[in-house]
């Protein structure tokens, strides 16, 4: 009996690891997929800044062109 016992608990904790790692690497798996996501967005964010900067260049020149 006391075998068994053993047994059964050896094979509960390798169920256990084997359920550990498994979450582990779907939460590496979602970590990189949060940071793609926030990269992305902080490049759109830059080229909208970028777009933003140019519009008001040219809008710059067009004021200066007038005066001129």
């Amino acid at each position: 009996m006391l075998e068994y016992i053993k047994h059964r608990q050896k094979l509960l904790e390798k169920k256990w690891d084997e359920e550990e790692k498994k979450m582990a690497e779907e939460a590496e798996k979602e970590e990189a997929r949060v940071a793609k996501i926030e990269a992305e967005a902080r490049h759109k964010q830059f080229l909208l800044e970028r777009q933003e900067d140019e519009r008001l260049r040219q809008r710059h020149i067009q004021r200066q062109e007038k005066i001129a």
